[in-house]
């Protein structure tokens, strides 16, 4: 039975709304031979009458874009006696070639005013949710890596030389801006990580 303030449905695997550009659409066809009474007399419980032999496969590789432009990146087609392990070959390679294609960034396509959008957003787009915001005491490390890199170049123009900790406090500043930039890289519902 419904219980007040818990009866509320909702969606909350949000990595689902977010479309699959690739789909393989395979079929694995098999042929039935019917079993020798030596082969029906090993199986103890069962009553077994034929068993099924890959004969062939066939599988497309379909790519799908964010504007549902559909386009077929591979196919293969194929029947003989080594068809199982044949199609579990072509998939592994499909896989490197899928994985090979999304791991090249692609480039962003961002309309007048997007970026300004995207920089004032404060809550996510698909889960309505708050953006983190920084820790009083991320914003200290923070502050402190800025103001001793700051000290630093001061002493460099003072004395015309590089200073020797420039790379500690520019590493540090690095890793303490990382602490603050918390917008869509890691509010990602893909890895569960936000």
């Amino acid at each position: 039975m419904p219980v007040k303030n818990r009866s509320v449905k909702a969606f909350y695997n949000h990595k689902c709304m977010q479309p699959n550009p690739y789909h393989i659409f395979w079929d694995l066809e098999m042929l039935t031979e019917k079993l020798a009474s030596e082969e029906k007399a090993k199986l103890t419980h069962t009553e077994r009458l034929q068993m099924h032999k890959p004969c062939g496969y066939c599988y497309v590789v379909v790519r799908m874009d964010s504007s549902l432009n559909y386009e077929i990146m591979s196919h293969d087609l194929y029947r003989g006696p080594d068809a199982l392990e044949r199609f579990v070959t072509k998939i592994e390679e499909e896989q490197v070639n899928i994985q090979e294609d999304l791991s090249a960034p692609a480039e962003m396509i961002m309309a007048p005013g997007d970026l300004k959008t995207y920089n004032e957003a404060t809550e996510c787009w698909i889960c309505k949710g708050p953006f983190l915001k920084p820790a009083p005491e991320v914003v200290q490390k923070l502050k402190e890596a800025k103001h001793n890199l700051l000290e630093i170049k001061e002493w460099e123009t003072c004395m015309e030389k590089e200073h020797p900790k420039k790379k500690e406090a520019q590493k540090e500043y690095s890793k303490a801006l990382s602490g603050i930039n918390r917008k869509v890289k890691d509010h990602d519902h893909i890895s569960g990580k936000f």
